[in-house]
């Protein structure tokens, strides 16, 4: 099995583009982050479903707030940066990769 460099990660995220309104989250306790939602550009259903183990991660990031039916998920390509705009406010998931984060501010990396 192939194992993942911290730049084909960094890739991977950055190729994402994501804008959706979630319908349906996953409360799965697995390590499968998978949303189904209703796409905002083409207004069609859609789902978002992500491999790399990052559902404990995003929940993390979100302390004790889960993920809810209305929420917006947005990931815009380019960047390794996830919106989750929530009624009281925007949860930031920012990707990592042994320790230091993507599109971050310093201040938050680890050294």
């Amino acid at each position: 099995m192939h194992e993942v460099t911290c730049e084909e990660l960094e890739n991977h995220f950055r190729n994402l583009d994501v804008q959706m309104i979630i319908t349906d989250p996953d409360t799965s306790p697995n390590n499968i982050f998978s949303v189904k939602g209703t796409d905002l550009i083409t207004g069609k259903k859609r789902k978002f479903t992500d491999v790399e183990g990052y559902y404990l991660f995003f929940h993390r990031i979100c302390g004790d707030q889960y993920l809810e039916e209305g929420d917006t998920l947005i990931k815009v390509k380019g960047t390794t940066v996830f919106n989750f705009h929530k009624k009281h406010g925007v949860c930031k998931a920012y990707v990592s990769c042994d320790g230091m984060y993507f599109d971050q501010p310093d201040s938050l990396n680890h050294y």
